[in-house]
């Protein structure tokens, strides 16, 4: 969405930054599919197999605790759970 609130802002053709788009995540999902095929079965697909999961559940978790416990440290410090919002908006946590 900011992408595309941006390109609104410039001066560039919509049709050629679509087809760019476009070519770019072809490329990529094709060159991924290429090299999963050619992993598959070997060692080194299932450690990066491993590795993959590990890595979402640990950004999973990273996240998580932003949320929970980094809101409610911002709020018994008397600040907004984030940037986004004006601090009158929690004044009742005080």
């Amino acid at each position: 969405m900011a992408i595309g609130a941006n390109l609104a802002l410039i001066n560039v053709t919509i049709r050629m930054v679509s087809a760019l788009i476009v070519l770019t995540t072809t490329l990529m999902a094709t060159i991924g599919i290429i090299v999963g095929a050619c992993a598959k079965g070997t060692v080194m697909g299932h450690r990066a197999e491993i590795f993959g999961g590990l890595t979402l559940i640990s950004v999973g978790a990273w996240m998580l605790y932003g949320h929970l416990y980094l809101s409610f440290t911002r709020l018994q410090n008397g600040l907004a759970p984030c940037n986004l919002f004006p601090r009158r908006w929690f004044s009742s946590f005080h």
